[in-house]
């Protein structure tokens, strides 16, 4: 009889029935609930359950919570691919663009090669439509996921900082759309495609801005608006290749 694995990345993996091919098996899950300690110890900053953790010296502690962080990094990096769910996708925390060629498969590819696409920002409409901002070495683009699951691309983000998308007639509409990136960097790529994004969440009612009105007996209004200003024009956060590409040996165990 058969028996299967899935890791904490979502990965299952099947073993057959001889004996050492059961050895394996039982290796393998010992490995992912290893992982799953140090994932959970992640999420929750308490690190407590880990076998022996409390008499590490200060070093072995670091290479425990770094490898700790490193799974969570590609836990939340591999969420899109995943679920289809690109929302806690940004500059700090990108996630693994699927599409074209890529797929889960390629995360080491994106994420330690520095190749690839990764998605840096996104937002939902009411109906569940999604639109992400895609970003890679070679080019970066807006794309929009309908709630069929079907896709088409919005914009392709170049130099030029003319041309902003606008609604019409309840449409995203983009004038000059097809204009290609060129030798430009990933980080550049980046913080283009992100300026082009804000635009358009601007432009489609949703970004961060809020208007409260007030009226008392006296038909006084007062209109008071906030707006978040966690967004830094210019400023990318991590790239895809900063995620996860320094590579340090943790403890035996861990």
């Amino acid at each position: 009889m058969s028996t299967q694995v899935t890791d904490v990345y979502g990965n299952t993996s099947t073993y057959g029935s001889s004996g050492s091919a059961q050895r394996d098996a039982r290796d393998a899950q010992a490995n992912v609930d290893r992982e799953r300690v140090l994932l959970e110890a992640a999420q929750t900053g308490d690190y407590s359950a880990i076998s022996g953790y409390q008499n590490m010296s200060g070093s072995e502690r670091g290479e425990v919570e770094y490898r700790a962080n490193s799974i969570l990094g590609k836990v939340n990096a591999l969420e899109g691919a995943n679920t289809g769910d690109y929302s806690n996708a940004s500059s700090d925390a990108p996630m693994l663009y699927i599409g074209g060629s890529q797929d889960a498969n390629s995360y080491n590819r994106v994420f330690q090669d520095g190749k690839g696409y990764a998605v840096y920002d996104s937002f939902t409409e009411d109906d569940g439509t999604q639109y992400i901002a895609v970003s890679g070495s070679n080019s970066s683009w807006i794309e929009k996921i309908n709630p069929d699951g079907t896709r088409e691309r919005v914009e392709n983000v170049g130099n030029s900082k003319h041309n902003m998308p606008t609604i019409m007639g309840g449409k995203v509409v983009v004038p000059g759309k097809g204009t290609k990136t060129r030798g430009k960097s990933r980080r550049k790529n980046v913080s283009s495609v992100l300026n082009r994004f804000e635009d358009l969440k601007s432009n489609m009612g949703a970004d961060d801005t809020t208007e409260t009105t007030t009226k008392d007996d006296d038909t006084t209004t007062t209109t008071t608006t906030t707006t978040d200003d966690d967004i830094t024009t210019g400023t990318t956060g991590l790239v895809a290749d900063d995620l996860m590409s320094d590579s340090k040996p943790c403890c035996s165990r861990w």
